[in-house]
């Protein structure tokens, strides 16, 4: 991307982060509610008040729903907001990845109010939270907006809390992580390029395989189309080309469970 091009998207996303402050009441208080986070410990989770016996829906994505501001994350202040007025006594706990600062971050929100602005240490591991905000909570959906910096492995943890889970499919990651992932320190090419998003062709050998020695593609597919293949997730995919991929490239025969609906899922909903 040219200088140019960075240029403008930072100056289209200051300007949408500006407009948003000034005309929307909620997304005035959930970012400034943000500024003052409270640091806990992974294992703090299981001792904090978000309220017994109420039901919680959880969300989880990649980056800061608030700052970043990108199509998922426009999507998901937009899901909030849709479940504010139309739930207001459920839960909700967003729980996402910040890129900037680089730890997990929870927010606990309740009838339009931020109750508490969560972010763990640097060395929290991603289960042991989604673990810990399982068992502290009663989370009837789960809505996995995105799992980039989280795990494949949040899945079978919220089956085995009979959690209701929803996963998104608006990219290629499902099939090729390395595009997202950063190069390790010890690298000094420049960010990873592929050819995933290319119509005419998606890599089935990813050249840098090998720069990534804690994940075997082979063994992520696998895991990934047994995931794709369970009946009681359910899948909300982009568009009808991210449906078709991914009945080809994961030879995907039954999918009733698949719905094409995002990113107009809220309005789709509501």
């Amino acid at each position: 991307m040219s200088l140019k091009a960075r240029l403008y998207k930072e100056f289209s996303r200051s300007l949408h982060i500006a407009r948003m402050k000034v005309r929307n009441p909620l997304y005035l208080h959930l970012w400034f509610s943000d500024q003052k986070r409270t640091k806990i410990r992974e294992w703090d989770i299981r001792s904090l008040d978000v309220g017994p016996g109420r039901e919680y829906v959880l969300i989880t994505l990649h980056n800061s729903y608030l700052t970043s501001m990108g199509g998922i994350e426009k999507e998901t202040f937009e899901l909030v907001r849709w479940m504010v007025r139309r739930f207001p006594d459920v839960g909700i706990i967003v729980y996402f990845y910040d890129v900037n600062e680089k730890k997990y971050v929870l927010h606990h929100v309740l009838r339009g109010r931020m109750q508490h602005a969560w972010e763990l240490s640097d060395t929290a591991d991603g289960e042991r939270v989604l673990r810990s905000i399982v068992q502290s909570c009663k989370v009837k959906l789960a809505l996995l907006e995105h799992l980039q910096w989280h795990s494949l492995r949040y899945i079978p943890i919220l089956k085995a809390h009979r959690t209701e889970t929803v996963l998104f499919l608006h990219d290629f990651y499902y099939y090729c992580p390395y595009k997202y992932m950063p190069l390790p320190s010890s690298s000094t090419r420049k960010e990873v390029e592929c050819n995933l998003f290319s119509k005419d062709a998606i890599c089935d050998d990813c050249a840098y395989g090998n720069l990534f020695p804690n994940i075997a593609i082979s063994d992520w597919r696998h895991e990934m189309k047994r995931i794709l293949s369970d009946k009681d997730i359910t899948f909300i995919c982009s568009s009808e080309y991210v449906e078709l991929k991914y009945r080809e490239l994961y030879s995907l025969s039954d999918m009733n469970n698949y719905i094409v609906s995002y990113p107009n899922f809220v309005s789709r909903i509501s």
